[in-house]
């Protein structure tokens, strides 16, 4: 658009990058992949000002689509982690990153193992040619 003036709402790292974007009435909600892990940002659709990112990343699988976007703010939250089955909850994409918590449990596969006692971390090679390869 002719005067139009543009803003990057992500800019990749050499550690970083953009896996997906979901919408919804008030909020955009960016999934950022750092190391590997992935971590959520919550902006403003108008203003594009950061409503409640989650500071750091975490090693799980995450998605977030929209029941509605042109009418609500809800979105449905789907986790997994090498230690926990899927799980599908109900959360408010106006409470940012603190309503992960508070996000309205709905259904999750059953749990194939006991992980009580177990741990996922994550470490890293370097490989010849000097390069950091994260993995789990």
């Amino acid at each position: 658009l002719k005067g139009a003036t543009c803003r990057a709402l992500f800019e990749p790292t050499p550690t970083t990058s953009l896996a997906s974007v979901s919408t919804t009435k008030d909020r955009l909600i960016l999934k950022v992949l750092d190391n590997v892990q992935s971590r959520l940002i919550f902006l403003d659709a108008e203003t594009f000002e950061d409503r409640g990112s989650e500071a750091t990343p975490k090693i799980r699988g995450i998605s977030c689509s929209a029941v509605d976007a042109d009418d609500s703010n809800d979105y449905f939250l789907r986790t997994s982690t090498f230690l926990e089955p899927s799980t599908l909850k109900l959360g408010d994409a106006t409470e940012g990153a603190a309503g992960l918590q508070k996000a309205e449990f709905l259904k999750a596969l059953p749990a194939f193992f006991d992980s009580s006692n177990m741990e996922a971390f994550q470490s890293k090679a370097t490989s010849a040619d000097g390069t950091t390869i994260p993995y789990f």
